[in-house]
């Protein structure tokens, strides 16, 4: 997993026609000279056929707009940003209705992080273009919670005081 660029984990909507809830799936290799949107480039060629905004991705399309449209479905996608010779790291884009989360995802996420001990991955929710136009988004560092679970009780606490 640390070696993969993207990991989608799939939330409920249907992949492909099919309900693939929870499941993960590993694009790229961090090592590798290919960009993130060409990962996610190849990645649609055979998947979400039916949706056709993946269909005109291009070489110019920010990877974070893809993974926020991904989002905005339910699923969760991790983008490894880690640059040789530098500490590793990487963030997830959570989906934008956090309550869309399954036990599954969770899961997977916390399988995941497992799996990146060492990385420093903030946690990407409540998406919002900001002032200058641009996608931008709330974040905080994973290991400010004890798991994923802790995060999302944390969150519902503020949005319920409106803290956030």
């Amino acid at each position: 997993m640390n070696d993969a660029k993207i990991v989608i984990i799939y939330g409920q909507d249907k992949v492909d026609g099919k309900n693939r809830n929870g499941e993960f799936e590993c694009l790229g290799k961090i090592n590798s000279d290919d960009l993130h949107i060409s990962c996610l480039m190849e990645f649609f060629q055979n998947h979400f056929l039916d949706n056709p905004i993946f269909k005109k991705i291009t070489y110019s399309t920010i990877p974070d707009n893809v993974g926020y449209a991904l989002a905005q479905k339910g699923h969760i996608l991790f983008f490894n940003t880690t640059k040789e010779g530098k500490p590793r790291s990487g963030f997830f884009m959570l989906p934008s209705n956090l309550d869309d989360i399954t036990p599954e995802q969770k899961e997977n996420i916390s399988k995941i992080v497992k799996d990146l001990k060492g990385y420093n991955i903030k946690l990407l929710y409540d998406y919002f273009i900001n002032d200058y136009g641009l996608l931008d988004s709330k974040f905080c560092s994973i290991d400010e919670f004890a798991s994923i679970d802790d995060f999302l009780t944390n969150y519902k606490i503020q949005k319920k005081f409106k803290l956030i």
